[in-house]
């Protein structure tokens, strides 16, 4: 088994809306997270958001993405998962190793920068 972590992911705006994200962080090295994140416009300024930690960028970056994706309530969890894994530059779990478990609440507005991600304590 890899070195999965859970992070939560929450809408700072909001107190409404949060989502819970497994990692495996042998498949998401920071390598891999680098090249995620810089498929992205705006890679420096989420790294500099994220004192140049790309897992932490990245991460930060699914979280948006899944909170996003609860706009639509009727969106089941695989699904949500996979509109990760079909979305341009994210591959699939074996790649980025990212997969949501759970969400909390309503579709906010969705700024990068108030998005907050914390790890999970075992």
């Amino acid at each position: 088994m890899g070195d999965i972590r859970t992070f939560t992911g929450s809408y700072s705006l909001s107190l409404d809306v949060e989502v819970t994200l497994e990692v495996d962080f042998d498949i998401l090295t920071t390598e891999r997270a680098a090249e995620i994140n810089m498929f992205w416009s705006g890679a420096q300024d989420r790294l500099e958001l994220c004192s140049e930690d790309a897992r932490e960028a990245v991460i930060r970056l699914a979280a948006r993405f899944f909170i996003i994706s609860i706009m639509e309530p009727k969106v089941l969890f695989d699904a949500m998962n996979q509109a990760l894994y079909d979305a341009e530059g994210w591959g699939d779990y074996s790649y980025n190793g990212i997969r949501m478990t759970t969400f909390i609440g309503g579709p906010p507005e969705y700024d990068f920068d108030d998005i907050e991600v914390g790890e999970v304590a075992k």
